[in-house]
């Protein structure tokens, strides 16, 4: 989480939020994260959403804590070919209620849902965390409130 961009500068309250829209524009690979820890220690429990990973595929895991051990992580996998854009925003949605975690494109919450994580343990997202991967410059728009604000990684 060293590398990410702390989406919590921004004084959102995150307290009881279940979604986060954004859009992004980017040519490579790109995470979010979502943390159970308000300061973002990656030994507790997070979400990562991984979106792109070799220009086919996007997972969604659910990470226990920061060890490499097959029983700290449940995950899924599925293609999202073309996901990537380079010129244009790709509108997202990520939702993370009762225990399922979601992906979508469009900024409406529940529709086009490209893949989901179910049965994942729930917890309080308490920070969030994005970044563009491996060099790739990214600009993000988060929805913050209805409007959407720009960050440049």
């Amino acid at each position: 989480m060293d590398y990410t961009i702390d989406v919590n500068k921004y004084n959102l309250d995150l307290s009881g939020i279940t979604s986060l829209v954004f859009e992004v524009k980017r040519c490579g690979r790109t995470h979010v994260l979502l943390s159970s820890s308000d300061v973002r220690n990656s030994a507790e429990p997070m979400y990562e959403i991984d979106i792109g990973y070799n220009n086919y595929d996007t997972f969604i895991i659910y990470r226990s804590d920061d060890s490499l051990d097959h029983e700290s992580r449940k995950y899924v996998n599925f293609p999202t070919p073309d996901i990537f854009n380079c010129t244009m925003y790709y509108p997202f949605w990520i939702s993370w209620k009762e225990g399922d975690i979601k992906l979508g494109s469009g900024i409406v919450i529940d529709d086009n849902i490209l893949g989901y994580l179910t049965n994942a343990p729930q917890f309080e997202v308490k920070a969030i965390g994005v970044l563009t991967d491996y060099g790739e410059l990214g600009s993000w728009r988060i929805q913050f409130e209805g409007n959407f604000e720009a960050l440049n990684i």
